[in-house]
């Protein structure tokens, strides 16, 4: 298959020239997002003074919203096409980032509402697309492989991230990183410009959706829940955890954070090798047991050098359990043929669904549990993530 010019980044990865090109996009989006992801909670709690509880509500809403308007963006998708549904969704994180920016303790809630509605219509015109045209894109029989590479890339540039945005906000503040992160959002649009345009009409009714959903693919529906509340506690439990323990030192949150990065990445590469050697199901049995472990021992975790050992250990066991899921995801979706987007619709809800249920229980507990007893639903949850 010819190859783009994109492809001098992967050199001797035999990657289509639209799996470079989409994945660059990705890597550029994924780059801006990860400078301020590990902080947004922390930003929401230390510089907006929210309680737990009211940082909670916040991402219980973003994430509630997003699972009500997934059916209608793949909607939008089908009339648009893929590339351009991507395209038209840029500006919309671009704008997501800006009311963070402007937002302050006396307006709060009115630019984080402007902040969530932003990012839904993100969400709701890219993250099918994305997913269906990754699919697509990528080659069966070396997908873990492919998926292992290119997820080794991701942590290799997120290894700058966490150390940048530490040193930024800790000597310029929040909005000088926000402005930062918008110009990287804009400059991602651009290598979707190299992907072919491919069309997919999506075939279900909102409430068919559903019903589907709960009635036909209820072991997908567990098994991406439960990584959604997995995913959930790891997002803001675990940063607010870390800036607790590290008692708000910014560049120490950085610093450690790219440290445990830059220990996974060796890993990543060796786990994508093996999952198209190996049988994808055991791996994944094994990596999700070992997963769940490093979630309980962070419970035990007391100090800034215990956070790099156990994150360290959990990173690299979410790099043997995430290489083959994540192939098995794709696999499932490059299966269901011209379903493709729909099953990418089934995904994105139960991850939405299994988000939002745990940040309504994060919203109730967080006042009457300390945050390191609440890695123990994460634990738990991980092991659902088998069912897939």
């Amino acid at each position: 298959m010819k190859k783009s010019w994109l492809s001098l980044i992967f050199p001797k990865t035999h990657f289509s020239s639209d799996i470079i090109a989409l994945y660059s996009q990705r890597l550029i989006q994924g780059l801006a997002i990860g400078l301020l992801g590990l902080f947004l909670p922390i930003f929401l709690y230390e510089k907006l003074n929210f309680s737990l509880s009211a940082v909670m509500l916040y991402y219980f809403l973003t994430w509630l919203m997003y699972l009500f308007l997934v059916q209608p963006g793949a909607r939008l998708m089908s009339k648009f096409g893929l590339k351009l549904s991507m395209m038209l969704s840029v500006p919309f994180l671009a704008l997501f980032y800006l009311a963070l920016y402007f937002v302050d303790v006396g307006n709060a809630w009115s630019f984080l509402i402007m902040s969530i509605i932003a990012a839904t219509v993100w969400r709701m015109l890219y993250w099918v697309p994305y997913h269906t045209e990754f699919a697509e894109f990528t080659d069966r029989a070396n997908r873990g492989k492919q998926i292992g590479f290119l997820e080794s890339i991701t942590a290799l540039i997120g290894v700058l991230a966490p150390v940048l945005s530490g040193f930024i906000i800790a000597k310029f503040g929040y909005q000088s990183l926000i402005v930062m992160v918008i110009i990287l959002v804009v400059v991602s649009m651009f290598p979707l410009i190299f992907t072919r345009t491919v069309k997919e009409n999506y075939s279900y009714g909102y409430f068919e959706t559903f019903r589907r959903l709960f009635t036909k693919h209820r072991r997908l529906l567990y098994a991406y829940g439960a990584e959604g509340a997995e995913n959930a506690i790891g997002l803001v439990i675990w940063p607010l955890f870390i800036y607790e323990v590290l008692k708000g030192n910014y560049l120490d949150i950085g610093a450690i954070s790219a440290l445990i990065i830059f220990a996974t990445i060796v890993l990543r590469l060796l786990t994508g090798k093996y999952t198209d050697q190996m049988p994808k199901r055991r791996l994944l049995n094994l990596g999700t047991l070992i997963y769940s472990v490093g979630w309980i021992l962070k419970v035990f975790v007391e100090t800034g050098y215990q956070i790099f050992l156990v994150s360290t250990y959990h990173n690299l066991a979410q790099s043997v359990m995430r290489t083959p899921f994540d192939a098995m995801t794709y696999e499932r979706m490059a299966d269901a043929g011209h379903y493709v987007d729909e099953m990418t619709v089934f995904r994105e809800m139960s991850l939405n669904l299994g988000k939002a249920l745990m940040y309504l229980v994060l919203l109730i507990l967080v006042g009457i549990v300390s945050l390191k007893s609440i890695f123990w639903f994460a634990a738990i949850f991980s092991l659902f993530m088998n069912l897939i």
